[in-house]
């Protein structure tokens, strides 16, 4: 009897042995045993796969310690293993070698197994292999910092490498110049020849830049179509110098694009540190001015900065308008205008479009188009994003609970599209206030979605995995580029106003509100009618199947009371009408601005 039970708890033993070589053999993870010297007693196919062993080769001859990088030997020899046998187990991030040379990351854990007198007798271990979440992260941090078309810095990038220079002038002396290079005419290629030009170019004068720069010089993508050059230890009839090569080499440098040779100019504007700033946030507006003034002179012109420039009439005007919007963003003085936007079918407002103003101490009020070309040009529309987007949530989460199917339409900048950083502080704002993203539409221009496509679809996309939603505005003034629009993930498509205001009269620019129409539908995207300013623009618009409309036909007088307790006072204008009502047929009620 003792023997058949020895025999069968051997036959036991035998099976769950053969069970657990099975599963070690199953698994994608590398599985191996070795003695404490660290000869290898086990290593299981995915092992030797990992390693590129031949089918052949003795894994009793190998010593995985020494199939490592030198930097992970040292890791293991001196805290890995050590750790191990004084805790039991170890585990983190280290690398093995292939045969042939490969270094392959892993993620590792190590285990100490100890005989009954507790003495560690052979360690194990299990590693993954991470390379391909390390090359993800690795083009993480690449977009964080470089600009995805032209492979030079981005903005973010540039202004810390920049800063940090400055830091080191400041402390220890030395001169440095300033370059921000602008390509002349790029809005009209941009739109003529569309973003696919436009694309190459940004690349053929990156490259131009760099083939003239010193190892010493940092090169960045700092706008659309701005470059800025950082050349430290320089002075300015060098920098000058340096100029005038990038812009004759540009020049002379003839690109083909659909058949049609293009010369491109830039303007360039230089400014020397530490004469005249020794701080980013004084130098890029002072170098940007420069470059103003080169584009005064003419396509291709240089312009050094100095205290004429800034005192000027022109820049006198400019750098006033810079003071009143960092004030108004630090003292409150913007709020919104709400314009809603109705189902066409039902005369129901889904939505509302938030509309930022300015309004000074002395109540005046100013309309975007008097102070945004001035925040891009001094690097201030991110910021004025980020108000807006904060301020449009607060709105939407004091309305969420009472109209849960309420919209709001936000616009976003070209700035907001090139900051890598931008789509976290949404989702950590959306967070914080616990909104529905669904309830969040995000606007951007047809122009600026097709001339950053890169950075759009990027963003797009890691917004919407999020549930937030999208709409290309001024469809049709632009590129018109119908093929661009089945590759964008956006779920609105708002027709340019300039079609809608003429469409009664004139049959063509009412074939192509149809057209349009009949493409987004076909694209399962929906359509917003702007600019809808009288009657029979509205029963057109119903007749050809447009799904929402907005402009002042429909801003009629009204108040969410709602919206007003929730801001200060004067922070929200509603002048429009509750979302409850239907939208008045009644000819007798005049439309609004």
């Amino acid at each position: 009897a003792e023997i058949l039970s020895a025999a069968l708890a051997h036959n036991r033993s035998e099976r769950q042995r053969h069970r657990l070589a099975s599963i070690l053999e199953a698994t994608t993870d590398l599985v191996a045993i070795a003695d404490r010297r660290g000869r290898t007693l086990y290593l299981n196919e995915a092992g030797r796969r990992m390693l590129n062993l031949p089918p052949q080769f003795n894994e009793r001859m190998l010593n995985l310690t020494s199939m490592r990088p030198a930097w992970a030997q040292q890791l293991i020899r001196k805290q890995a293993i050590p750790e191990a046998i004084r805790n039991g187990v170890w585990e983190g991030e280290t690398a093995f070698l292939s045969l042939d040379g490969r270094e392959i990351p892993v993620s590792q854990v190590i285990l100490a197994h100890r005989d009954a007198a507790g003495t560690v007798r052979y360690l194990s271990t299990i590693a993954r292999d991470i390379s391909d979440r390390k090359e993800q992260e690795r083009r993480l941090v690449h977009l964080a910092s470089f600009d995805a078309l032209t492979n030079v810095y981005n903005r973010r990038r540039f202004e810390e490498e920049l800063e940090h220079h400055l830091a080191q002038v400041r402390r220890f002396g030395g001169k440095g110049v300033l370059m921000v290079i602008d390509i002349d005419d790029f809005k009209y290629i941009n739109e003529s020849l569309g973003h696919r030009a436009g694309d190459e170019i940004l690349r053929h004068v990156a490259s131009m830049i760099r083939v003239q720069m010193r190892d010493t010089d940092i090169i960045a993508r700092i706008g659309g179509d701005e470059f800025a050059v950082l050349m430290p230890h320089t002075q300015m009839d060098v920098a000058y110098q340096f100029a005038r090569e990038i812009g004759h080499h540009v020049r002379r440098q003839m690109i083909v694009i659909k058949n049609q040779p293009l010369h491109i100019t830039v303007s360039i504007g230089l400014v020397q540190f530490p004469d005249y700033g020794d701080h980013s946030e004084v130098l890029l507006p002072r170098a940007d001015l420069a470059k103003y003034f080169a584009k005064a002179k003419g396509k291709g012109s240089i312009c050094t900065y100095t205290e004429e420039i800034e005192r000027s009439t022109a820049v006198r005007h400019r750098l006033e308008w810079r003071t009143r919007i960092q004030r108004a963003l630090h003292e409150g003085h913007f709020f919104f205008v709400l314009q809603p936007i109705v189902n066409v079918q039902t005369g129901m407002i889904h939505a509302y479009e938030v509309l930022i103003r300015l309004r000074e101490n002395d109540e005046t009020t100013h309309l975007p188009g008097e102070f945004l070309a001035i925040a891009e040009h001094f690097g201030l529309t991110l910021e004025i994003d980020r108000w807006v987007v904060n301020h449009a949530m607060q709105l939407l989460k004091g309305l969420q609970d009472r109209y849960a199917d309420l919209a709001i339409h936000v616009n976003l900048s070209s700035q907001a599209l090139m900051d890598p950083g931008f789509p976290e502080e949404v989702l950590q704002l959306a967070g914080e206030l616990r909104v529905n993203p669904a309830a969040i539409v995000f606007e951007l221009t047809e122009t600026m979605a097709i001339s950053n496509m890169n950075q759009v679809t990027t963003m797009i996309h890691r917004l919407r995995r999020e549930g937030f939603r999208f709409a290309i505005d001024d469809f049709g003034a632009g590129f018109s580029s119908f093929y661009y629009l089945r590759h964008l993930e956006v779920d609105f498509i708002k027709i340019d106003g300039s079609y809608i205001l003429r469409m009664v009269e004139d049959p063509i620019d009412k074939e192509l509100v149809k057209t349009l129409n009949d493409l987004s539908h076909r694209l399962h995207k929906q359509t917003i009618a702007e600019f809808v300013g009288d009657q029979p623009t509205f029963d057109m618009l119903r007749s050809l199947g447009i799904d929402h409309a907005q402009g002042a036909f429909i801003s009629m007088p009204g108040q969410i009371e709602e919206v007003l307790a929730i801001f200060a006072p004067g922070r929200v204008v509603v002048d429009v009408p509750p979302r409850s009502t239907r939208m008045s047929q009644d000819p007798s009620i005049k439309p609004r601005d």
